[in-house]
């Protein structure tokens, strides 16, 4: 057990009251009757259109290239096919959002604040927004010069508006939260009045609500971890982790069932970061067991919103695997399989599966080449300039030099040629055999898992200069 002491507050039946239907909105909240995100309250377009995330396949590049394309268009084309995430963009102009996997509250840069309920559209408050959090129904607004509105978005009104100089303010379910060091003031819904002070052996590194709504979780810096009881304003169990957590970062979240809590616990090492989930309840008991651990070769680790996992540097963990997740920052959320989070002030929602999108460019040649010392130079299709070595047959990155003699291109065969001999075989060629009144030929060029096709009707031999225009339809998959 770990020792603490409390300020004792005078407790009128009034406050009594608030405190139970305090704890039954929060278990409302939290919990479906359908076991799905959202209910018949609540708009939940933002989480159906994550859901349709699902009946998109992508495109198959393999496909393409089992006929010769008979659109000019296509036959003039470069034809690729890019694998990415499968992702959404839900909302435009977005600066944060913030989500307890029943509400979803977004933030625009324009100040206005949106919501995904029927009854309370739209958060209305004084000052200029500049980021949200979201607990049990309870947002919190940080403005201008320190201060902090508290919105109930069941009730759409605003609950208190306070300035927080010494501390840093947080939400744990019901709870404004004002955590000092060691200490940490709760304040109810609309009081401004202390409901109750909560304090550690070390300073507070995380407080979240449990399931039920009855207790807090308290995690401090020295692994010391508290069950505190709301209506009996003191803790009722404890224990130590084992862990020296001095400069960690740890988070408390509900696992999809919302029955338990799940402690998640990043610890900062020499050259690596630890990250550890902790089932903090056993069968409905206080009993906090490593459930499984790991090390992150990462410089930065967060927290998501919804349901527990983290993300390292643009890596989320889910199902025991590492996805990447190109654009991802610090606000965002896991839930029902989805991830949503911000990248460019849009917000986006990903199933975290990966496919490939096809994408037809009209305006483009095959890229011209120059020789220097031994080196083949070109802007390769995905952008990047290339340097291939022909006495040591590799390529890589390489910036063209200021002397750099031009190489032919062979159309007939997709190759850079000097001396009439073959230099570098730029693509292969893919020509389906069963074609009827086949003419032209059909090229692939593979670089990495990108796939570019192109199309020539020239099936002489020649070598031409690279000024000449190409008439030609590319697709590619991944070549060195």
């Amino acid at each position: 057990m770990i020792n603490t002491k409390h300020k004792i507050l005078t407790t009128t039946a009034t406050l009594t009251l608030i405190l139970a239907i305090s704890i039954g909105l929060t278990s409302c909240a939290t919990t479906s009757s359908t076991g799905m995100v959202g209910d018949s309250v609540l708009n939940i377009s933002v989480f159906r259109t994550a859901d349709n995330l699902s009946k998109n396949q992508g495109d198959d590049p393999e496909a393409f290239a089992k006929k010769i394309p008979h659109s000019k268009t296509l036959q003039n084309a470069l034809v690729s096919y890019r694998y990415g995430i499968n992702k959404h963009a839900i909302n435009y102009g977005v600066k944060s959002f913030a989500t307890d996997g029943r509400y979803f509250v977004t933030l625009f840069e324009n100040g206005n604040i949106i919501t995904n309920s029927n009854t309370c559209e739209q958060v209305d408050i004084n000052g200029n927004p500049r980021s949200i959090l979201l607990s049990g129904g309870v947002l919190s607004i940080y403005t201008d010069k320190n201060r902090v509105v508290d919105f109930s978005i069941y009730d759409c009104q605003t609950l208190a508006e306070r300035t927080v100089n010494d501390g840093k303010y947080t939400l744990a379910g019901i709870f404004s939260v004002v955590i000092s060091g060691s200490e940490a003031r709760l304040y109810l819904p609309g009081s401004m009045q202390v409901y109750a002070t909560i304090n550690m052996p070390q300073s507070i590194l995380a407080i979240y609500p449990s399931a039920d709504g009855k207790n807090l979780y308290v995690l401090d810096e020295r692994s010391n971890i508290a069950l505190y009881n709301i209506e009996k304003k003191k803790i009722i169990d404890g224990a130590q982790i084992g862990y020296i957590l001095t400069g960690a970062t740890a988070s408390f979240a509900h696992t999809n069932n919302n029955s338990a809590g799940v402690l998640q616990l990043v610890i900062p090492k020499m050259n690596f970061l630890q990250y550890y989930f902790i089932d903090l309840e056993i069968e409905g008991m206080f009993s906090p067991t490593l459930r499984y651990s790991g090390n992150i070769d990462a410089n930065m680790c967060f927290f998501s919103q919804g349901e527990p996992t983290l993300q390292c540097d643009g890596l989320v963990f889910t199902n025991n695997t590492w996805v990447p997740v190109p654009g991802i920052n610090a606000n965002f959320a896991y839930i029902n399989n989805y991830t949503y989070y911000v990248n460019n002030n849009v917000l986006y929602a990903t199933n975290l599966k990966y496919n490939y999108k096809q994408e037809i460019n009209t305006n483009w040649n095959i890229p011209k080449a120059c020789l220097n010392n031994g080196n083949i130079y070109f802007k390769d299709l995905d952008g990047i300039n290339k340097k291939y070595n022909i006495q040591e047959d590799t390529l890589t990155k390489g910036t063209k030099p200021r002397r750099c003699t031009t190489v032919a291109y062979n159309k007939a065969t997709a190759t850079y040629e000097l001396n009439g001999n073959t230099a570098y075989n730029f693509a292969q060629d893919v020509t389906p055999q069963n074609t009827e009144e086949q003419s032209g030929t059909l090229f692939l060029r593979k670089l990495g898992r990108a796939y570019y096709y192109f199309y020539t009707d020239e099936t002489d031999g020649n070598a031409t200069n690279l000024n000449t225009n190409n008439s030609s339809l590319v697709a590619a998959k991944g070549n060195k």
